[in-house]
């Protein structure tokens, strides 16, 4: 495929895209965000950090064990990362969230 194709090509896609609703988009970023702030506000509840999380969660972390999997994962995380830091001597600094450079949003 020459040049003049290929970038006609992209320049269709990209007309295309910007045609369609940005604000589906929006919405989709901005309900991830709140996820997540939702759930870093959770972790100083266990009680609660807990109903964030769907049953078929996997989560990988630094710290051991370093896994976690299935309905309590969040919470089993949650504990041994407390420990972690208790144990290494890590105080809670306090640091916000800040705006995410980029969020991406695929399928559903």
């Amino acid at each position: 495929m020459d040049l003049k194709r290929l970038a006609a090509a992209a320049m269709s896609i990209m007309f295309a895209l910007s045609l369609s609703s940005g604000s589906a988009f929006a919405t989709e970023r901005d309900d991830v965000i709140a996820a997540v702030h939702q759930y870093l506000d959770s972790l100083e509840k266990p009680e609660t950090a807990s109903s964030m999380c769907d049953s078929y969660v996997s989560i990988l972390d630094e710290f051991p064990p370093h896994e976690w999997h299935g309905p309590t994962a969040c919470a089993d995380w949650l504990k041994a990362y407390n420990a972690y830091n208790e144990k290494s001597g890590i105080e809670p600094m306090g640091a916000p969230l800040g705006t995410p450079w980029t969020v991406d949003v695929t399928g559903e």
